[in-house]
Order: C-alpha cells, then structure tokens, then sequence
C-alpha cells in the first residue's frame, strides 16, 4: 500500500513563493548586469541639453550618472545635461556596481555652417552673425567651384542678441572696390547647420543702397 504525503497547504505556497522571488531577483541581476542606456544624440552643439536614458526597464534602481564634464547625479533611470564644453566627454551609468559608458561630442559652437561656392567667380567675402561691426566676423577668399570647412560660432556677441535662438546671417561681397550684401535677411538657427550656396544668380543689392527701391543684381551681372 502506497501512502500519500500531503503537505500544508500555507507551506506549498511558502515555498512557491521562495521559487517566484528567486527567479525576480536572478532577472532582475541579470537585467541590470546587461544594462545599458540610450543617447538623444550622440553629437551635439555646445550650450544644448542631450538627455541620457537607461535601459534595464528597472525603474525602482539607483542610478548614478557621470556626463564627463564634471558634473556627476544621482537620479532615476532618466536624466538631461546640458554641455557647455566642447570635446568628446565620456558619459557613464553606474547601477548595482555595473558601470557602462559611451562618448558624446560636443561640437564647437551653438551654429554651424559653411559657404558653398558653386559660382564661375573667385570671391573676396566678408561673413557676420547679427552685427556687421563685431558680430563673429570672418573675412576670406574663397575660389570658384569650392566650398569652405565648416565654420562654429557661439554667442560672444554683444547683449542685445546673446538670449536669441536664431540669428541674422550676413556675407558681404567685394566686387570692383565696391561692397554688396544679400538684398533680403537671411536667418540662421542656433543648434542647426547650415550651407549657405552661392551662384552665378545669386541676387545682390549695394550695401551702401540699402533702403526703397534698391537695386537688386546678379552675381554674374556685376562681373561683367
């Protein structure tokens, strides 16, 4: 005769749940051990905010963040940083002693742009941000079918235009001793890059004539 062993019912469900809770505990090691976290961006502009997420999906954790710029956290599986050096930092995640790491560049400037010179002229060119007089100027030759490297500005203008996400985008020409400029404003917007074509029809208006009417040429007019 077989006998039957029953046990308690409270001491079967003891033991379940010791079952269950190891299992949590060995997934939940095993996610954090293969934690890693995402990026916004990977490049970004100087003075913006990139913001860093982690992955493990365990949101009850304690996270410590690392930007590499000095500037360290503790916060939740969540967090943004705003970079004001530019360079390559080494952002890190530390949880439940695993540490995981990746690198982000900080470019060097709040706008990027280059001149694309798909015109038959070699130019003599003034470019500015916002003021003519001291507003990130940059004077250059820049030959015919060429285009320039790219080119980073940041706010060290003066007050009026330091708290503006967009700006006023300047070139003037140099063309038989007199100086022309685009007849319309162009703008450019911080954290964005920018090419800025020019071309044997690229319209053209006297600085000095500026006002209405003005006169409006095209390139390839006033080398002729």
């Amino acid at each position: 005769m077989i006998r039957k062993t029953y046990l308690p019912k409270i001491f079967v469900s003891l033991i379940t749940f010791a079952l269950i809770s190891s299992c949590i505990k060995t997934n939940e090691a095993e996610l954090v051990k293969t934690a890693n976290f995402k990026i916004s961006a990977k490049t970004i502009y100087q003075d913006q905010t990139d913001t860093l997420e982690a992955t493990d999906l365990l949101g009850n954790k304690s996270y410590e963040w690392d930007f590499g710029d000095g500037t360290t956290i503790k916060d939740g599986s969540k967090a943004s940083h705003q970079y004001i050096t530019a360079g390559t930092h080494t952002a890190k995640l530390k949880i439940n002693g695993y540490e995981f790491s990746q690198e982000i560049r900080v470019l060097p400037g709040r706008i990027s742009y280059l001149i694309d010179n798909k015109s038959i002229y070699n130019l003599n060119i003034l470019i500015y941000l916002d003021n003519y007089n001291s507003g990130n100027t940059l004077r250059m030759d820049l030959n015919w079918k060429c285009k320039t490297d790219t080119i980073y500005a940041i706010n060290n203008l003066d007050s009026h235009y330091l708290q503006k996400s967009s700006h006023i985008f300047g070139i003037s020409f140099f063309i038989n001793n007199s100086e022309y400029t685009f007849p319309d404003i162009k703008w450019i917007n911080e954290f964005n890059h920018h090419i800025i074509t020019i071309t044997d029809s690229t319209r053209l208006s006297p600085r000095s004539g500026h006002g209405f009417p003005f006169p409006v040429y095209y390139l390839k007019d006033l080398y002729n």
